[in-house]
């Protein structure tokens, strides 16, 4: 929700024609969260409800095919608007992408309301039926349901924090699914015949009202590039904050008026430089000292309301902050500087280093040694945390009589860190890495990584996907069959990110000849042979790439670096997009491949799918990338994503639009199109198994399998089937896979993400701030969605790689999704925000 209220910015230019056309200074909004349970239950409470009359309108469809689609007449919506909470029936669905995005309610009260798809906090789609809801019935029948709700939030409470037990960690917040959560209150309730809609919104508004034990974000403030999901269908996210987390925030908001204004007391005294806050603040996070401690929670609670600024934490926010800043993001982002704050992680979530795994290889029966030659790619990541010339991912590519063998290599961790032991807690807890653009928090130790991962210098556990396909074919993925093995890889060779970038470059003869003249092409390790394996495998690599391209998938390279002082992003010595780009393709490969090998065998695997949605009223202008191709106008996904330009990319323009039509990825354990991906069978993920547990879970079921086959086949082997059992290396079924990723994977690991790109975006931004001021030139930006003045826009910004605001003007007041524009104005930066104007 935003507001045109003028707020204190933390950094201002000094530039004074930083204005707006009539002189006035550019107003920012300020993101709001109210107390929607409190204005609700304030609103209906009073009122009756009639069940029996709530059911006989409501459509009887199953729930899931309500949550998370499009809003259409009967869509019960929940829209946050003016620093209030309006609930409401829909009258008038959107009927463009990228204009007339506009969406029509009336209200409980009889009014007409018009909002956009990403206003809304709550929605429940087709709730009702449009052939038989006229709007003079809609005000008595939205009393009725909110009546209903708030009776059943009164009756069903005491189960929540008997369901945020199954979700909960110690020290990393999760992300939580309000279906499941709505499945975990029927089955511990007893009731299944409870009206399922009215039980759905009676937990979004427990969930609203607790501020200490859960966080909610709109798709407002979500990154439109980070969730790649269609702005036309409202998405709310829920999170359940760690135990350490909540239990910081309920104590501070407990603390005596003393300590408040204590260091309110100190926050003055930073600006004549009397304050020892911040040694204070460092000291009480490197020991356990009862004195300084408060100060520890006192950040975390201000660091926590800067993201979350909830009414019910701000009386004691405002007696932190005092009369001198406002009681808001922006006035505890001040205050946070003034201390010299600047991370996203709650002091509190802080990850340490993980325990050292303990490591055996429990498969060394079904293990077969591999002597063929084994080209080893670099790792960024292990690069960043010291592990140099280790590796993560291998190719090879063998030539038998009649055919070739394309080989991908994994780091077979399922083997050697069981479902069940005493060393998987680490792994549970984390679940992925997460890169907080300084550092990384790794879902293994060091030593851990070091003795999985692949080096040239020992012996290489490995799981192998391999990939037959008949000599002199002209389409070499059309014809192919898979089989995996675990190997022990004993003729290794580890490829420099330098020589891969000269082998991109001598795949084009004539662009390599002319960058020679300025750079050196000597390869560092790769004799002749090994440059001539690696090529054919790297054609194999261009020609899978085409082919997912014919799917329509959308490729695009988007900047990740921190800005240099001239203001270019730094790639080190070589860019690493050509790695990127063979890793992602070897990613997409093994999943096509392993997905093919599962179905077979019928091994359940955890598969992400996401369909295309149907077009609405509008089109959008595609603009010519070649000489081929004339300007047409795209009336969907496919039209948008055809188009290529000169490197095989998708337009960026195309991509933000085909966004547009994307259906929310789901997740589960049957087959399905991955839409941006190209991939007819979904997305299973093998490739990650240093940093991701889905992967290693995938893994665990295919190693369960060729353990039973090996059983099967050895009718006198008896010895070590128990304790392999014991262990957990027995498949599971598609139900308990699901279960297993619904409760210990995906909360966490979606969590993670959002941590993620926090952390990236706060980190360039302190990059930016950094550098002086007169080399801010401008910046180039594309619009995201459809926006009209007085409202900002959205947009990504090419130069930093991420998404900024802009505010328009009388003279620019209206912007569409795949505009480009200079913004040369920087109204606002912050560590956490960057306003900009044209």
């Amino acid at each position: 929700m935003r507001s045109t209220r003028r707020v204190t910015t933390a950094f201002l230019l000094k530039d004074p024609t930083n204005t707006i056309s009539d002189g006035i200074r550019p107003q920012i909004p300020q993101v709001r969260v109210p107390n929607s349970c409190q204005q609700i239950t304030e609103l209906f409470s009073n009122q009756h409800h009639d069940w029996e009359a709530l059911r006989s309108v409501i459509r009887n469809v199953p729930i899931e095919e309500r949550w998370n689609k499009r809003c259409s007449f009967g869509s019960f919506v929940e829209v946050i608007k003016d620093d209030s909470v309006r609930v409401g029936i829909v009258t008038r669905p959107q009927t463009g992408l990228f204009s007339n995005t506009a969406i029509s309610m009336v209200t409980a009260e009889g009014d007409s309301v018009e909002f956009q798809a990403h206003e809304v906090s709550f929605h429940l789609a087709g709730l009702f039926d449009k052939d038989t809801l006229t709007e003079d019935e809609i005000p008595l029948l939205i009393s009725n349901f909110m009546s209903a709700s708030i009776s059943l939030l009164k009756t069903h409470q005491h189960l929540m924090p008997v369901i945020q037990a199954w979700y909960t960690k110690d020290s990393r917040s999760v992300e939580l699914d309000l279906l499941s959560v709505l499945s975990s209150v029927l089955f511990h309730s007893g009731k299944s015949k409870t009206q399922q809609e009215c039980l759905l919104y009676a937990i979004h508004m427990y969930i609203c009202s607790d501020p200490f034990n859960f966080r909610v974000q709109q798709k407002l403030t979500k990154p439109l590039l980070y969730s790649m999901t269609s702005d036309s269908i409202p998405m709310t996210y829920y999170f359940a904050n760690s135990m350490d987390l909540a239990e910081d925030l309920r104590e501070v908001s407990l603390f005596e008026y003393q300590i408040l204004d204590g260091f309110n007391s100190c926050l003055k005294q930073l600006d004549n430089q009397e304050s020892n806050i911040l040694q204070k603040y460092k000291e009480a996070m490197e020991k356990d000292d009862a004195g300084f401690l408060d100060i520890n929670m006192i950040v975390t609670f201000l660091m926590y309301y800067k993201i979350y600024p909830h009414p019910s934490l701000s009386f004691t926010v405002s007696r932190l902050l005092g009369n001198e800043l406002p009681c808001s993001s922006s006035g505890v982002s001040q205050a946070l500087e003034r201390i010299g704050v600047s991370d996203t992680i709650f002091p509190s979530e802080i990850q340490y280093e993980p325990e050292p795994t303990l490591l055996k290889d429990n498969m060394k029966h079904i293990r077969v040694t591999n002597t063929s030659k084994v080209y080893l790619l670099p790792s960024e990541k292990l690069e960043n945390l010291g592990l140099d010339m280790y590796s993560e991912l291998g190719i090879s590519l063998e030539k038998e009589r009649d055919f070739w063998m394309f080989n991908i290599h994994v780091p077979d961790v399922g083997s050697q860190v069981p479902h069940i032991s005493k060393s998987i807690g680490d792994v549970l807890q984390r679940v992925s890495d997460v890169d907080l653009h300084t550092k990384t928090d790794s879902l293994f130790s060091h030593d851990t990584l070091k003795s999985l991962a692949f080096h040239k210098d020992k012996e290489c556990l490995a799981f192998t996907i391999s990939i037959k396909y008949p000599l002199g074919t002209d389409k070499p993925w059309y014809k192919t069959s898979t089989t995996v093995r675990l190997e022990r890889l004993v003729n290794v060779q580890y490829v420099p990110l330098h020589d891969l970038n000269e082998l991109w470059r001598s795949r084009f003869p004539i662009f390599s000849e002319l960058l020679s003249i300025f750079m050196s092409n000597d390869f560092r390790t790769l004799e002749s042979n090994d440059r001539n394996i690696l090529l054919n495998m790297i054609n194999m690599i261009d020609y899978w790439c085409l082919k997912r391209g014919y799917e329509c998938s959308m490729d695009q390279h988007f900047t990740k670096r921190p800005v240099s002082s001239s203001f270019q992003f730094i790639e080190g010595e070589y860019s690493s997009n050509f790695l990127d780009y063979v890793k992602l393709e070897l990613s997409t490969i093994a999943s096509h491949h392993l997905l093919q090998f599962s179905s077979k065998h019928s091994i359940p695997q955890i598969i992400q799918t996401q369909d295309v949605l149907p077009p609405l009223e509008d089109t959008f202008r595609v603009q010519a990338s070649n000489l081929v191709i004339p300007q047409y106008d795209a009336h969907g996904y496919n039209e948008l994503t055809f188009s290529k330009d000169s490197s095989g990319l998708t337009p960026i323009s195309n991509y933000l639009a085909a966004i547009s039509f994307l259906s929310p990825v789901k997740v589960g354990t049957t087959t399905g199109p991955y839409a941006s991906l190209g991939l007819e069978d979904g997305f299973c993920d093998i490739t990650t198994t240093l940093s991701d547990l889905e992967s290693i879970a995938n893994q665990w079921q295919i190693i369960s399998y060729l353990q039973s086959q090996f059983v099967a086949s050895q009718s006198d082997y008896k010895m070590g089937v128990s304790r392999l059992f014991m262990k957990g290396f027995k498949m599971k079924s598609s139900s308990e896979l699901q279960r297993f990723y619904d409760i210990n994977i995906r909360p966490a690991k979606e969590a993670n993400a959002d941590l993620q790109q926090r952390a990236r975006k706060n980190a360039i931004l302190r990059a930016l701030r950094s550098e002086d001021e007169e080399s801010w030139v401008f910046f180039k930006c594309i619009v995201l969605r459809h926006s009209k003045f007085p409202a900002p826009a959205k947009a990504y910004c090419s130069d930093l790689g991420i998404e900024v605001d802009v505010l328009l003007s009388q003279e620019l007041p209206e912007v569409h999704c795949g505009d480009h524009l200079i913004c040369n104005k920087v109204v606002s930066l912050t560590n956490d925000e960057l306003w900009l104007q044209v």
